[in-house]
């Protein structure tokens, strides 16, 4: 398509041009880039191949060639660089368009069996978890049947898509509000709670306490230590085995390289080590949304770009993965009967503003906030956290984007922080500071702060004040 002359002229034509992305759209249906004509495709694929036409359906067939599409889509719109495919012997999926169709769940009292190409399989059903009985509950849309290999064996797992409400685990809750009392008192809990991340630790904050923490506990460093070894000793056997192709100190590109038997031990040893590497991970940024999400109803976060955080701190991103608990948080909010809103950051410079309403640039590496102006001294994160709970987030939809508005209730940020757990105990809000003679109703998107000082001429001395430590409280 891009070689065609009609692809070449379509190029020259400006942006604004409407001809323009018609001509496009009449160019990809014209050379079969569309889904209909990668379902056409995989159908014919499938009733050419004798092997294809007895163990795929021809749902499941329509359904491989609408995911063959969306990554050929992902590559031809830049989403993606290119397009991954799946060896012979590697794990996969299959899945039909409903629970009509092959694959198919049929549930009979507390048994359950899987009924695909006119074979049954009995179901492994535990009556005792809750998530088992939750499933049989109710009525099934879709099912998928995937391959995972772990400690070095196959196995074979169905997964459902149910119509209804999520399991809420009232025995988790029940856990975290436990621990969660032991730590900060009963009274813990408040409306709206902030979360500010950063690439290995985020810090938390609602209207009545703050805390800072790690997002992946110490227990995942082992995995990735042997995840480290394994690739070196990966690295040594490629090296070794394949010597002229790394004479001049690199290897070169279109070589191809000879993979020993004990390379391939190695890599499947490493892909074990990966996939519980990641349950691991999985596992504990649902007990961290959990613990998050009983501190408020409203999860607020920041609008950042997760991207950019990859491209500056690789190593701590991949470790702790804060898209993936952002994504958890505002799951686990819809679940429980919340909901999540995300932060205009260039509107509301929460990291830049203090209680007393002064907006200060400061660099990356400056970690604690100290106003020149009211004297608060603390954590730059923790003050972050506890301003994004008063922010009031609209978000407008205009074509295919979602465009966030955001304001910033200073005044109402004030009087929460006097009965505050965190920030009232660094000395700030006693009587007679500075920061009682401030007033303030809000800051908004037009970078200008409403606050202003009374009496500015006999303001009174700064208190000295010890730095705030989130370790110490």
């Amino acid at each position: 398509m891009k070689q065609s002359r009609k692809y070449k002229d379509t190029l020259l034509l400006s942006k604004t041009d409407s001809r323009r992305k018609a001509d496009f759209a009449q160019l990809r249906l014209d050379h079969g880039l569309s889904e209909f004509a990668a379902i056409s495709l995989a159908s014919q694929l499938r009733s050419g191949s004798v092997d294809f036409d007895i163990y795929i359906p021809s749902k499941v067939a329509q359904e491989i060639g609408k995911r063959a599409f969306r990554a050929v889509e992902r590559k031809m719109f830049g989403k993606a660089k290119r397009c991954r495919f799946k060896r012979k012997g590697s794990d996969f999926s299959l899945k039909g368009s409903s629970n009509k169709e092959s694959p198919q769940i049929k549930v009979a009292g507390e048994t359950a069996c899987l009924i695909f190409r006119k074979k049954h399989y009995r179901l492994s059903i535990d009556q005792e978890n809750p998530y088992h009985r939750h499933a049989l509950d109710h009525r099934i849309k879709s099912s998928q049947i995937f391959k995972r290999s772990i400690g070095g064996r196959p196995r074979w797992f169905v997964q459902i898509c149910l119509e209804g409400e999520a399991f809420r685990d009232t025995e988790k809750e029940r856990r975290h509000k436990a621990r969660l009392e032991s730590r900060f008192g009963k009274d813990f809990s408040g409306h709206n709670v902030s979360v500010d991340f950063g690439p290995q630790r985020i810090a938390v904050s609602n209207e009545v306490i703050s805390f800072e923490d790690r997002i992946m506990p110490v227990s995942l460093k082992g995995l990735m230590t042997e995840c480290k070894a394994l690739q070196r000793k990966m690295s040594r056997s490629l090296r070794m085995n394949n010597r002229a192709a790394f004479k001049s100190g690199t290897l070169r590109k279109g070589t191809r390289l000879n993979k020993t038997k004990n390379y391939q031990k190695l890599a499947l040893k490493k892909k074990d080590r990966d996939r519980r590497m990641a349950c691991h991970r999985k596992s504990v940024l649902g007990h961290r949304a959990y613990e998050i999400t009983q501190l408020g109803q409203v999860v607020k976060l920041e609008h950042i770009s997760y991207k950019a955080l990859q491209k500056r701190y690789g190593k701590s991103v991949g470790e702790s993965a804060p898209a993936s608990l952002k994504a958890s948080l505002f799951r686990t909010a819809e679940k429980l009967g919340g909901r999540g809103e995300l932060i205009n950051t260039f509107q509301t410079r929460l990291s830049q503003t203090c209680l007393c309403g002064e907006v200060r640039k400061k660099a990356l590496s400056e970690r604690t906030h100290s106003c020149g102006t009211c004297g608060l001294v603390v954590s730059r994160d923790t003050l972050s956290a506890f301003l994004g709970c008063f922010t009031e987030n609209r978000a407008v939809k205009k074509s295919r984007k979602e465009i966030i508005n955001s304001s910033l209730d200073l005044a109402a940020a004030r009087l929460a922080a006097k009965g505050h757990q965190t920030l009232s105990s660094s000395g700030s809000f006693s009587v007679g500071t500075s920061s009682e003679n401030l007033k303030g109703d809000r800051m908004s998107g037009n970078r200008e702060v409403t606050s202003s000082l009374e009496g500015s001429g006999k303001r009174p001395s700064k208190p000295q004040q010890e730095p705030w430590c989130p370790m110490g409280q």
